[in-house]
């Protein structure tokens, strides 16, 4: 990524300077004065275009559609929908994801602001051919967003972490949560859910 950066700064540099040198070595009625402001107002504006460009480049890239920052796990994924019905308490997001590894699976996981436990949920998000997922779970109890806002994670399982979920999610549910994520659970991206 700093090779990128470099060249970019570089190419940024190339084209003030050449956008300068042409303002500034084109004589208009022998006004210098007028030259070097057109220079320097040119020089200015390509690095500003230039940069602007930049920007918005490195947030398509490194950014999905709701604005999240793209996984660093090797996982990519790009929300295109997140939904949540207050009378139901369905939440809902969907999704394409590209990098998981033979046997992995894609699990919500909760944590609110009052706790410092995780609570997955229920079953692992669908995954289609394509790599299309949806994810779906019913906030209750202490996860709330009526209550509090509500943070969690969309997390790549091995099948040794999805057993750890699937064995919090067979017991009492809603009360103690995860102390951490468990061995083999990766976060892929943040989610929240209410205000």
């Amino acid at each position: 990524m700093e090779g990128v950066v470099l060249v970019i700064l570089a190419v940024v540099g190339a084209l003030a300077v050449v956008s300068t040198s042409i303002f500034a070595f084109a004589r208009r009625n022998s006004d210098r004065p007028r030259s070097v402001r057109l220079a320097v107002f040119a020089a200015v504006m390509t690095f500003v275009v230039a940069t602007a460009g930049f920007v918005a480049l490195a947030r398509a890239h490194y950014f999905d559609t709701l604005g999240r920052p793209h996984s660093t796990a090797g996982i990519q994924v790009v929300f295109t929908s997140q939904t949540y019905d207050p009378g139901t308490a369905l939440f809902s997001l969907n999704g394409v994801v590209r990098g998981l590894k033979p046997g992995q699976d894609l699990w919500v996981v909760f944590r609110n602001a009052q706790q410092d436990h995780i609570f997955p949920a229920p079953a692992p998000c669908g995954i289609q051919p394509g790599g299309l997922f949806s994810c779906r779970q019913r906030l209750t109890g202490r996860l709330s967003p009526e209550v509090t806002n509500v943070r969690g994670s969309v997390v790549a399982a091995t099948p040794q972490a999805a057993a750890t979920f699937m064995e919090y999610n067979s017991g009492p549910r809603g009360t103690t949560g995860l102390r951490e994520l468990p061995d083999g659970a990766t976060r892929v991206s943040q989610i929240s859910v209410g205000s």
